[in-house]
């Protein structure tokens, strides 16, 4: 039993990561190269779940995905349902979706800073010696933000497979 949990919730933290890569490193890529002066406050709206509790969180992920919850409400509204609908796909998330929405700014970061970092002078030369922009972040940009796309993996896969400890906290969120 223990190796099953343990191999599903590798399985959980390794799809976070990789989540994580396809969700975080595009963003982080556009604020760094495209956002011009919205930047600030588009980082700012990334990091904002790290304001709210963290007990906070899990009870308003039950509060939307509960069988009373707003999505169900929402659906028996617009009379696309009669009764509440369980989300069963999403159990397993479910119970992990706190993690995901606190580590997704740890994550993020990770990928801003190391793109942040990287020297413009470096991208403007790949452009004067001719590189198109698919080229340039080839064999610029992304050799160079590896340490922050390594970092933002790090930090998913880890958190997200030590974070086991609040759904039973939470009383492991029932199915809606």
């Amino acid at each position: 039993m223990y190796l099953e949990v343990l191999l599903r919730t590798m399985r959980i933290a390794a799809s976070v990561t990789v989540c994580s890569l396809l969700l975080g490193y595009p963003l982080a890529y556009y604020l760094s190269f495209h956002a011009g002066a919205r930047k600030e406050l588009l980082y700012q709206l990334v990091i904002v779940p790290l304001w709210v509790s963290y007990l906070v969180r899990g009870y308003a992920w039950k509060t939307i995905l509960g069988s009373e919850g707003v999505l169900n409400g929402f659906l028996q509204y617009l009379h696309l349902t009669h009764e509440p609908v369980a989300f069963p796909s999403l159990q397993p998330f479910r119970r992990r979706s706190d993690a995901h929405a606190h580590l997704h700014a740890f994550r993020f970061s990770a990928h801003y800073a190391a793109l942040e970092h990287i020297p413009r002078p470096l991208v403007e030369a790949s452009h004067d010696l001719g590189a198109g922009s698919l080229q340039t972040f080839l064999r610029v940009i992304l050799p160079l933000s590896i340490p922050g796309l390594l970092a933002g993996a790090t930090f998913a896969f880890v958190l997200s497979l030590g974070d086991f400890l609040a759904p039973l906290l939470l009383g492991a969120l029932p199915a809606p």
